[in-house]
């Protein structure tokens, strides 16, 4: 299991500010946009779980409800 550490930047605009939780397949954190401020939750799924196309589709899906 990968964790981003607190201050690091994710895809050059969300700053990690701390872990929310820990899931069996994903990592929550809480974070902050670079630029405009906005505060945001991301989640991260965990390398060692398959990155089949079906959990891509899942993990997507759960990515647009979300939204």
């Amino acid at each position: 299991m990968t964790t981003l550490a607190p201050g690091s930047v994710l895809a050059e605009k969300w700053r990690i500010e701390s872990v929310l939780g820990v899931g069996w397949m994903e990592t929550f954190y809480d974070a902050v946009h670079v630029r405009i401020g906005a505060l945001v939750a991301i989640k991260v799924l965990h390398a060692d779980i398959p990155r089949d196309s079906g959990m891509r589709a899942r993990f997507l899906q759960e990515g647009y409800v979300a939204n």
